[in-house]
């Protein structure tokens, strides 16, 4: 909910601009009553905004030739030229962009100074806004509220603008039958304002002359203040509000207010009508005028105008309000992005999933299509138990001596071929000799017969060891078969002839090329 107050002197208008349309100005009229006022105040919703249009005919417009200041030293001056209106309501001061230089070449600035004096009503209805805590954070005077609309809206459908818009002029307003109000606009500015009540029932023709007169008063005190040059130009603006007079006004100007000695290139004379604003028939003619301005502060209403203590504690509220509904939709707009992005994340993730598990799946039925269509020699433990084995290979630390060892021994193994090694140990002996080692070779000896041809075999790889001559000490440590009668005849003796596998091992000796470093354990499989 808004509103919007228009304070008269003969009253108060309520609008309520939520409920305002086109079609409808929902607005009601109240006198200076204070218990109507107490009964429509508390009505009101204390959070609605509230826009209070000051409309007094004592509100004063003072604009004063000042020394042009720097903007850091205008609060100051700004505080003296207030303290002389210590006894109105409201003070406002507004520097104005026109400049000039004083008889002796000082640079002047053009100030505005305009106060609502304090009266009982207006005091009246200030405590009972204060008491029923109404959020009242916007103040316009009535004159400059109208200067607002009139150059952001109503001078573009005039076609005023630019050096045009510049040029003085006097723009009247006609708010009843019998009442008016003319404006002064000089260098696009608002200079004087004025009331024109008209007398009597009259007819139109008598109203456009009379209305004539009070204009052509209005230019001869232009004139006498030395507000613009004398005799120069000053246009004439005429607006209606049921465009029926507009025609007979404008004649009535240009016959009698214009100059046979005026440039008519410099001089602007436009008519027109409230109603074409709003051609609500409906709408009474003397409430156009209210729903223009209710119009302009519902799209877009301009800075206010006036301000006191309440003002400000109103507008700080509404500000920390303001901050206070961001920060929470920030956070919920983060709150979103955040449930967004782990939305996404968990899609994602998800797709991965599946994805590996796909493959997973197409991994293993390869590798039983793999295992059916080949028959391997060894199975998966034995490739497991390999490479555990050169696992455990990796950690002996070795020199380039090793591998030349080891190469030497698998010549050995290549030309006896019914050797089977299965464990090689390789010990550092702890003794001041460091370049010699123990090894010990373990194995089977394979193949079937006699005693004697197992034990030829042994002893046949027992001699080509031997044949290196960095090797001493070498003797079995377990023979394949005992050298006994018994153990032999039972070897021949057998029903059966199968192959054999018996196990030795031996051990010897060797001085190395270079010294071994080997880790803790010191033994490698």
């Amino acid at each position: 909910m808004r509103y919007c107050l228009f304070l008269r002197d003969a009253g108060i208008e309520v609008i309520d601009v939520e409920s305002t349309s086109r079609q409808h100005l929902a607005s009601a009229s109240l006198t200076w009553e204070v218990p109507a006022i107490r009964d429509v105040l508390a009505a009101l919703d204390p959070a609605a905004p509230i826009s209070l249009v000051l409309d007094f005919s004592d509100e004063s417009l003072h604009y004063e030739w000042v020394p042009k200041l720097f903007p850091w030293e205008r609060p100051a001056l700004e505080k003296r030229l207030k303290s002389r209106f210590d006894k109105s309501a409201f003070v406002h001061a507004h520097w104005l962009n026109v400049y000039q230089k004083n008889a002796e070449g000082r640079e002047e600035q053009l100030i505005l100074l305009a106060s609502a004096p304090h009266s009982d009503k207006l005091d009246a209805f200030l405590a009972l806004a204060e008491e029923y805590r109404l959020a009242l954070r916007q103040v316009y005077s009535y004159a400059f509220l109208v200067e607002a609309w009139f150059l952001k809206r109503m001078s573009r459908r005039l076609k005023l603008k630019g050096k045009v818009l510049k040029r003085p002029f006097i723009l009247t307003l006609q708010e009843s039958e019998q009442r008016f109000r003319q404006f002064v606009f000089i260098q696009a500015r608002l200079r004087m304002s004025r009331n024109i009540e008209l007398d009597g029932d009259s007819q139109q023709a008598d109203v456009s002359r009379r209305l004539v007169d009070e204009t052509r008063a209005t230019l001869r005190y232009l004139y006498n203040q030395k507000l613009v040059p004398f005799n120069a130009e000053v246009g004439q603006v005429y607006l209606d509000n049921d465009g029926e007079s507009a025609a007979s006004v404008m004649g009535g100007f240009r016959a009698s207010l214009v100059s046979s000695n005026w440039d008519e290139s410099k001089l602007v004379m436009k008519g027109s009508s409230l109603a074409d604003l709003n051609p609500s028939e409906s709408l009474l003619d003397e409430k156009r005028m209210s729903m223009a301005l209710v119009d302009f502060l519902k799209s877009s209403p301009p800075v206010p105008f006036y301000r006191n203590a309440y003002t400000d504690q109103m507008g700080r509220l509404w500000q920390w309000n303001r901050l206070l509904w961001l920060s929470w939709a920030a956070v919920v707009l983060l709150g979103s992005y955040a449930l967004l992005q782990m939305a996404i994340d968990y899609y994602v993730l998800t797709d991965k999933a599946q994805r590996v598990e796909a493959k997973q799946q197409q991994f293993a039925q390869d590798k039983q299509r793999l295992q059916a269509a080949i028959k391997l020699q060894y199975d998966a433990e034995d490739m497991k138990a390999t490479v555990e084995f050169f696992d455990r290979l990796k950690h002996v630390k070795q020199h380039g001596s090793v591998g030349r060892e080891l190469s030497i021994l698998s010549d050995v193994l290549s030309r006896h071929p019914d050797i089977e090694l299965t464990e090689i140990r390789w010990k550092r002996l702890r003794t001041l000799d460091n370049e010699r080692v123990l090894v010990t070779l373990s194995g089977y000896v394979k193949g079937g017969g006699r005693y004697a041809v197992l034990l030829q075999k042994a002893d046949a790889f027992k001699e080509a060891v031997q044949e290196d001559d960095r090797i001493d000490e070498l003797a079995y440590v377990d023979e394949p078969l005992n050298r006994d009668a018994t153990q032999a005849l039972s070897v021949e003796g057998g029903v059966e002839r199968k192959p054999q596998a018996l196990p030795f091992s031996l051990t010897y000796r060797l001085k190395v090329f270079e010294p071994l470093a080997l880790v803790e354990s010191k033994e490698a499989p």
